[in-house]
């Protein structure tokens, strides 16, 4: 429940997207216009924080739709600088669907071969049944990657 209200609650912070439709009316004094909230809201858990080279780091994303509405063809893409971190399964997943109010999970496994510091974070765009596109981001993170004698194996893919 709490991290629930804490995506709803960034989300509602954070996450708002003013469309600019606006117009004069005939008048002459009055103003019309129209808000679009994003509904869409991303954030990770990087599992494992600090690994060995090697060996593989566990990346939890959720991706909430705060909406009244469903949204789909969610592209969620992994975002990882410098790119010497690879992934399996690739760096991006669509979910077909994801229903008004619903989360939903996307797991990554990475590794790299080279220790140092990386950024992790995750983005998402969707639609929604009018053709509205949305855009969100999570927090980065941040994975640190010690010396070790282990080599990803071949499943990894190398952006």
């Amino acid at each position: 429940m709490r991290r629930r209200f804490a995506i709803a609650a960034a989300a509602l912070a954070l996450a708002c997207l003013p469309v600019a439709t606006g117009r004069l009316h005939a008048d002459g004094e009055s103003v019309g216009a129209r808000v679009t909230v994003n509904p869409l809201a991303v954030s990770i858990n990087l599992v494992d924080t600090t690994v060995r080279r090697g060996t593989a780091a566990r990346l939890e994303t959720t991706v909430a739709n705060l909406g009244s509405a469903n949204l789909s063809d969610v592209l969620v893409t992994l975002h990882v600088q410098p790119a010497q971190v690879g992934s399996q399964g690739g760096f991006s997943q669509v979910v077909r669907q994801l229903r008004a109010g619903r989360e939903t999970r996307v797991n990554w496994r990475l590794c790299s071969n080279t220790p140092g510091s990386y950024i992790v974070m995750v983005s998402a765009t969707a639609t929604d049944a009018s053709g509205r596109e949305f855009h969100a981001e999570s927090p980065a993170q941040l994975l640190e990657v010690t010396a070790g004698t282990r080599s990803c194996s071949g499943s990894f893919q190398f952006g």
